[in-house]
């Protein structure tokens, strides 16, 4: 996992900067609720919801021998919301001091050297889910 610390004019002051980095003590704790997101995402938010879109896309378009490589199967029935969740890598923490909405970003990936695609949680300023997203 990478950590990024995104910093443009230096941070605002030195107590929010240690808040922040103070995250990263309680990192497995954003990383549950980011997961808990992510679930509830797949199961409730409809076929346009980030989570559905990133299993359809891999799903769909992702070789047979990556399938098999990441979900012990070709069979592209088996591939479900679940399935990926379950292989889900914690691949990057972005950390923007100056962005009240997207302080915190836990980038999400089934195998970064199987896909461009990421899911990405972000967290605001006060520590609460904020955003849920797919980019490539």
């Amino acid at each position: 996992m990478d950590v990024d610390l995104n910093v443009d004019r230096g941070p605002k002051s030195d107590e929010a900067l240690a808040t922040l980095l103070a995250r990263l003590d309680a990192i497995k704790d954003f990383d549950a609720a980011a997961r808990t997101a992510l679930s509830r995402d797949a199961s409730e938010g409809g076929e346009d919801a980030p989570t559905q879109l990133y299993v359809e896309h891999h799903r769909d378009e992702l070789p047979d021998a990556d399938l098999e490589r990441v979900f012990g199967s070709k069979n592209r029935d088996l591939v479900d919301a679940s399935s990926v969740l379950s292989k889900l890598l914690l691949v990057r923490v972005g950390l923007y001091p100056q962005n009240a909405e997207y302080q915190l970003l836990l980038d999400y990936s089934i195998g970064p050297e199987i896909t461009d695609y990421l899911l990405c949680v972000a967290f605001d300023a006060e520590g609460k889910l904020h955003a849920l997203d797919l980019e490539s």
